[in-house]
């Protein structure tokens, strides 16, 4: 692939990523990281700090200090696991269950929109294509962000 075409392709997923991240909340603006934990909580109903760090690509040591701003502002809540005493489980807290329930709502808002304006077979297309970029960068399905049987 040309070396112009590789350039602009990264500068047009960067454009991408800004674009998306700029949808707002009326309740105010969240950092990606802090999307991602409230609708991951918001599928599983209680994850594990360690699944946490998974989730958004960070050391466990560095998610401690990041959730203590979402129990701050009332978001989620800390709970000592019942099968071992050293983890904690993280949930939602009723007012973090709406601000969840409204992101989510956002970014489905933002998405169909995308799919209102470039039809279903483009859009088919470009999750492909998506798709293939994850497999080819080694991104793994951790399963975060996405409910499974046992957890809903």
């Amino acid at each position: 692939m040309p070396h112009n075409i590789a350039r602009e392709l990264m500068l047009e997923f960067m454009v991408m990523n800004k674009n998306v991240r700029q949808h707002r909340l009326p309740e105010g603006n969240f950092k990606p990281w802090e999307i991602m934990t409230l609708m991951g909580l918001e599928s599983h109903h209680t994850l594990r700090m360690k699944d946490i760090a998974t989730m958004v690509g960070l050391a466990p040591s560095t998610i401690t200090q990041m959730m203590d701003s979402l129990v701050e502002r009332g978001y989620i809540e800390r709970i000592p696991s019942d099968q071992d005493r050293r983890s904690i489980n993280l949930v939602l807290t009723p007012t973090g269950k709406g601000i969840a329930q409204a992101l989510k709502r956002e970014a489905e808002r933002v998405f169909e929109r995308i799919m209102e304006e470039i039809g279903e077979a483009e859009t088919t297309q470009l999750l492909t294509l998506i798709k293939k970029v994850n497999t080819i960068l080694g991104t793994p399905d951790d399963g975060c962000l996405n409910p499974t049987k046992e957890n809903v």
